[in-house]
């Protein structure tokens, strides 16, 4: 085996040998010079650029479509779910007509330092959010954009430090973790007695206790 251990330790300083620059195609060179490093004036740049992005989206959702889960940008209005048509999955597996973009965007306005906007939407979901609603909801979609939503903005108003400002609306009382709980409430059903072991995709009705 000795010449097999030695063929080894040739092969490896043979590789190490190699300039691994050497390797590279011209568009890979292109690529590593162009986006190998950011220079803090295009850092800051793009930074803007996503911050105008955001409000780009979150502004027009507000005022066109709020307090319907989504703007339609093609007819420019407030999108819930396909009533008509239950079986239309494409849209009610992610739609459950309790304002979903404006739940969904919470944290961001927070980490976007919009103390005072994130005030107000929270105050919004306090008073428009309800999951008493006849509709069939998606659970994995559920969990994670409406509950991890909750769960995320109460962490980010109860954090002593408050690192993205003064974000404590007044007179605040756990109550997006109470929302919270009652969300992970209904949904729990899909999570128990299932023949797979896997949770149910989907929870329906007002209770969300029938299980599709």
């Amino acid at each position: 085996m000795d010449w097999y251990l030695w063929f080894l330790c040739f092969i490896s300083l043979a590789v190490s040998a190699l300039d691994w620059r050497d390797l590279l195609t011209d568009e890979d060179v292109y690529n590593e010079q162009k986006f190998g490093h950011f220079p803090d004036s295009l850092r800051l740049e793009m930074r803007e650029e996503a911050r105008k992005m955001f409000y780009f989206g979150y502004d027009n959702y507000m005022r066109y479509a709020f307090p319907k889960d989504e703007l339609n940008p093609h007819a420019c209005s407030g999108r819930g779910p396909d009533v008509e048509n239950p079986a239309n999955i494409n849209i009610n597996d992610v739609l459950g007509d309790y304002s979903l973009t404006l739940v969904d965007t919470l944290d961001t306005l927070a980490i976007m330092g919009n103390a005072s906007e994130f005030k107000h939407a929270v105050q919004l979901v306090l008073d428009n959010v309800s999951f008493e609603r006849n509709t069939t909801v998606q659970v994995f979609e559920a969990t994670i954009r409406v509950l991890g939503a909750l769960l995320s903005a109460h962490l980010i108003i109860t954090d002593p430090l408050q690192p993205f400002g003064d974000v404590q609306p007044d007179g605040y009382e756990n109550d997006l973790l109470e929302l919270a709980h009652d969300l992970g409430t209904r949904l729990l059903p899909a999570f128990e007695n299932t023949p797979t072991g896997l949770p149910y995709p989907r929870v329906c009705s007002s209770v969300w206790k029938h299980l599709i």
